[in-house]
């Protein structure tokens, strides 16, 4: 599928990093940088804290985290868990999202068919079995960068 499932708007406290992925340019599974231009939580003095973290369009997965799946959302609807967060970054795959939140924590919702959750389950078959809310990536800290591919996630750090 070359459209990405989803799109994602932030409301912050400072200036704006909507399209931030982590601290540079993202690159979505066709090969195109997405986020060009975007400002980082880096270039903007930190991490911001998120006021609202709304999410639009395809949630078959569960992959806008607003506590639901299955269906598609033509207005903005609020990604369940992360208001107050201070938020560096965020990936979204195909039909899974991630967040990278200041502490290095990663938390992640959407789909886990072929485990790019990162919580040692995978939902399997054609329904809507993803995790529709954030959940934290255990045993896994520090991180300074996260990545999305179709169904699959990278975390990185120093």
């Amino acid at each position: 599928m070359l459209a990405m499932a989803m799109a994602l708007l932030l409301a912050v406290a400072g200036p704006a990093m909507a399209g931030c992925q982590a601290k540079g340019a993202a690159t979505t599974q066709e090969g195109r940088t997405t986020n060009r231009g975007a400002t980082n939580a880096s270039a903007a003095g930190g991490p911001q804290v998120v006021i609202a973290l709304r999410a639009w369009g395809n949630n078959y997965d569960g992959q806008l985290g607003d506590g639901t799946n299955g269906n598609k959302r033509t207005r903005p609807v609020e990604v369940v868990g992360l208001r107050g967060a201070k938020v560096e970054g965020l990936a979204a795959g195909q039909g899974h999202t991630l967040a990278l939140k200041d502490d290095g924590s990663v938390w992640a919702w959407g789909s886990s068919e072929q485990g790019q959750l990162g919580n040692g389950t995978k939902t399997e078959g054609t329904k809507t079995l993803g995790i529709n809310t954030p959940l934290k990536v255990k045993d896994l800290g520090g991180v300074e960068l996260i990545a999305t591919g179709v169904d699959f996630s990278f975390a990185g750090s120093k």
